[in-house]
C-alpha cells in the first residue's frame, strides 16, 4: 500500500483477517456462557434449596448473564472496527459493564471466601445466614457499579493519528473519549478506584483460601485422634454432642430438626446431657441394665449424627473446592488484563504504536476475562453434585413432555 493509498479503512481491511479467529471465538464464548449461566441461574433460583451457596451463584451467574450480553457483543465490535470506531454509546456501555463485572466478581469472590473461612475454621461460631448473604450481594453489586460510573463520562470514541510507513492516518477507536487525551484523571481513577482495590480483593481472596487449606488439613491429621476419643464411653458421649451441636448449628435456619434431651451417665456416676433428634429412634427398652440401654442409644446416635455431618462435610469440600477453582480462574486471567490496562492509562500513545501482532495480543489480553463466563458453569456441573441431581430430573421430565406431545400428534 503506497503513502498516498493509506486510510483508516484501508488499515481495518488489512488488519480484519487477524482478529477475525478471535472475534469468532468471542461469539462463541458469549452464546455458550449466555446459555449455561441461564440454566445454572434457573437452576439455582427455582429449584436449589435456600443456602449461602446458592447466593452466591445466583450473584456470579447474573454477572456472567451481563457479560455475555453487553460486554462480549461490544468487544467484538472493538475488534472488528478496530481503526473505524463510530459507536460510542456501545463502546460507553461495554467499558462501564466490563469495569462493574470485574469489581463485582472480585468482591463477591472475596465475601464467598470469607464464608467459607468462617464455615471451616469456626463452624460453631457466627457465620453468613442466607438473608444476610443475599442483601450483601446486592449492596456489593450497587457498590460496583458506583465504582465503575466513571467510565460513562471517561469512555467513548477515541481519536488519534496512527503513522504508516511515514504517513499520519486519522483513526478512532473505542478508548478514553478524545477531551481526556493525555489527562492524569483517567490513569488516577484506574490505578487507585479499579486495579487496586480489585487487586487487594484479589490478594485477601488468596490469602483466606490459604488459611482454609490449612485449617481442612489440621482436621484432617484430627481425625485419628477424635476416633480413638470415642472408643471409651465419656468420650463417645462427648463426640456425639459435638457432633449433634455441630449439625444443628448448621441447620438453624432451616427448623428441620426437633429436639429432645437425654441424659448419660458415665462409670464415675457424673451426668452429661446430650442433645440429640427426635428422628433418631431411641427410647429406652425395658431391661434392668441402664448400662446396656445407655450403649444402645449412644451407637445409634453416634451412627447417624456421623453420617449426617460426613454428608456436610463432602458438600463444604465440594462447595470450597468449587468457588476456589473459579477463584484461580479469575485471578488468572484478571492480572493480565490489569496489567495491559495500566500500560495503556499511562502510556497515551501505546495504542497507536502498537502493530498488527501487538494489537491482537492486546485485545486477546482484554478478552480473556470472558472465558469466566464459560468455565463457571461448567465448574457446577461437574462438581455440584445437587445441580447433576437438578438436571437430570429437568431433562428426564421435558423429554417425558416431548415424548407424550408427539404421541398427540401422531394420534390425530
Amino acid at each position: 500500500m503506497s503513502n498516498t493509498t493509506v486510510t483508516r479503512e484501508g488499515l481495518n481491511r488489512e488488519f480484519l483477517p487477524h482478529i477475525i479467529p478471535l472475534s469468532a471465538f468471542s461469539g462463541f464464548l458469549s452464546i455458550t456462557g449466555f446459555v449455561g449461566n441461564v440454566i445454572v441461574f434457573y437452576v439455582y433460583l427455582l429449584k436449589y434449596p435456600v443456602c449461602n451457596f446458592r447466593y452466591f451463584v445466583l450473584y456470579l451467574s447474573a454477572i456472567d448473564i451481563v457479560c455475555c450480553t453487553v460486554v462480549i457483543p461490544g468487544e467484538i465490535l472493538t475488534q472488528v472496527h478496530w481503526f473505524v470506531y463510530h459507536t460510542p454509546q456501545i463502546c460507553t456501555a461495554k467499558s462501564f459493564f466490563q469495569n462493574a463485572a470485574v469489581t463485582a466478581t472480585s468482591s463477591g469472590l472475596f465475601l464467598i471466601a470469607v464464608d467459607r473461612f468462617l464455615k471451616v475454621r469456626s463452624p460453631l461460631g457466627r457465620q453468613i445466614t442466607p438473608s444476610c448473604a443475599r442483601i450483601l450481594t446486592i449492596v456489593f453489586f450497587i457498590v460496583a457499579c458506583i465504582v465503575a460510573s466513571p467510565m460513562i463520562y471517561l469512555s467513548g470514541e477515541h481519536n488519534s493519528v496512527k503513522t504508516v510507513n511515514g504517513t499520519s492516518v486519522n483513526v478512532t477507536q473505542c478508548e478514553e473519549k478524545s477531551q481526556y487525551k493525555n489527562s492524569t484523571w483517567i490513569g488516577i481513577y484506574t490505578k487507585y478506584c479499579y486495579v487496586t482495590p480489585n487487586s487487594v480483593c484479589m490478594g485477601l481472596t488468596i490469602v483466606l483460601y490459604i488459611f482454609i487449606g490449612t485449617a481442612l488439613m489440621q482436621r484432617k491429621k484430627a481425625a485419628s485422634s477424635v476416633c480413638c476419643e470415642s472408643n471409651n464411653e465419656v468420650g463417645r458421649n462427648r463426640a456425639i454432642y459435638n457432633i449433634h451441636q455441630h449439625f444443628l448449628l448448621l441447620n438453624r435456619n432451616h427448623n428441620e430438626t426437633e429436639l429432645t434431651e437425654t441424659s448419660f451417665s458415665n462409670t464415675n456416676g457424673t451426668t452429661e446431657t446430650v442433645e440429640r433428634s427426635s428422628a433418631v429412634n431411641c427410647a429406652p427398652k425395658a431391661t434392668s441394665s441402664k448400662t446396656a440401654v445407655r450403649k444402645t442409644c449412644a451407637s445409634r446416635d453416634e451412627k447417624s449424627l456421623y453420617m449426617k455431618r460426613t454428608m456436610w462435610k463432602t458438600k463444604l469440600l465440594r462447595q470450597t473446592l468449587i468457588t476456589f477453582l473459579v477463584t484461580i480462574l479469575f485471578v488468572a486471567t484478571v492480572v493480565i488484563y490489569q496489567v495491559y490496562l495500566l500500560k495503556l492509562r499511562y502510556t497515551y500513545t501505546y495504542l497507536q504504536e502498537l502493530d498488527d501482532l501487538g494489537a491482537i495480543t492486546f485485545l486477546v489480553s482484554n478478552s480473556m476475562f470472558f472465558i469466566n463466563c464459560v468455565i463457571n458453569p461448567f465448574l457446577y456441573g461437574f462438581l455440584d453434585r445437587r445441580f447433576q441431581k437438578i438436571i437430570k430430573e429437568s431433562g428426564l421430565r421435558l423429554s417425558g413432555s416431548i415424548r407424550r406431545l408427539r404421541q398427540r400428534v401422531v394420534r390425530k
